[in-house]
């Protein structure tokens, strides 16, 4: 691994990497001494008091665990295939929604970790580009109105998480499901929910005309396989290679709303080199972020 080139230099560019956490894991066994799931049990899961959180193995038969679903290409509910994540950091932790809820609240408090962590967690990320990101030391942020959020989420194949934090209104929402997809995802539910609870209206939703200037300079190949296609007079997404084309409603000021999922937000931004930049926001909190690959760093 020590031969591989850099993706882009430190500080520079953005990506979300599983296996940068199952590093981080191996770091601390090695400095610990012991295993990953011994060292989160005995550090985090039994002070806190989470009495059905563990890491999950393969053989172990854990009472009440959810089977998951996933939709076929029919639009049919099926089985899915076993989330093959077991014992190392990149989504390997089961437990229950009130167990989530309670973890917040221990890291609100920070009983949990170090107030020195808790600020790394809960600030944004500031790249050497001059592009900041709303995604601090394994935490995505961003807002709900005028209410600042820290949550993070996950999914893999039949599951999704999310756990929504808001501190100034004393709200924590945390949703789990046992389905996988983009509209059924726990974190667009947990928004939509602190949304209600907060009173907040959705924004109303434009559709403004771009300039065929405006699709030539938003359109083209973005890192972490997005590209962003321009048709007729319209710009269309494609979050993933060979995903489907979603249409983009344009906002105004480098914004869109995808109008298939109006809950996910695209605002591009140009950083201190003039490369454009993809921020792309879920219910309001950060997603991903890519560069355009002809100018990505």
């Amino acid at each position: 691994m020590a031969d591989q080139p850099l993706l882009f230099e430190p500080g520079a560019g953005w990506s979300y990497s599983n296996l940068g956490y199952d590093i981080l894991g191996l770091i601390i066994e090695k400095l610990s001494g012991t295993s990953y799931a011994d060292y989160v049990s005995s550090h985090f899961v039994t002070p806190s008091g989470l009495e059905h959180t563990r890491v999950l193995d393969r053989e172990a038969i854990i009472p009440h665990r959810a089977r998951s679903y996933t939709l076929d290409s029919t639009q049919t509910f099926v089985n899915a295939r076993s989330w093959g994540t077991y014992g190392i950091p990149a989504g390997a932790l089961g437990g229950t929604a009130a167990d989530l809820l309670k973890w917040e609240y221990s890291i609100k408090q920070a009983t949990a970790l170090a107030l020195d962590a808790k600020r790394l967690m809960e600030t944004p990320a500031q790249l050497s580009t001059g592009i900041e990101l709303d995604y601090g030391y394994g935490t995505r942020l961003g807002m709900i109105g005028p209410h600042r959020i820290v949550a993070h989420s996950g999914d893999g194949e039949g599951w999704t998480s999310a756990a929504v934090r808001i501190d100034d209104a004393d709200l924590v929402v945390v949703v789990l499901t046992n389905t996988e997809s983009y509209a059924r995802h726990a974190q667009v539910i947990a928004c939509a929910i602190a949304r209600r609870i907060l009173s907040i209206s959705d924004s109303v939703i434009n559709d403004l005309a771009l300039t065929s200037a405006e699709q030539a300079g938003f359109a083209g190949k973005y890192g972490n396989g997005l590209e962003l296609l321009s048709q007729n007079g319209v710009l269309f997404a494609q979050l993933w290679p060979g995903g489907p084309r979603n249409r983009l409603l344009y906002q105004g000021k480098g914004t869109f709303v995808l109008d298939s999922a109006r809950d996910m937000m695209l605002n591009i931004q140009r950083d201190q080199r003039g490369a454009n930049w993809v921020v792309v926001r879920a219910g309001g909190v950060f997603a991903f972020a890519a560069a355009h690959e002809r100018e990505n760093p």
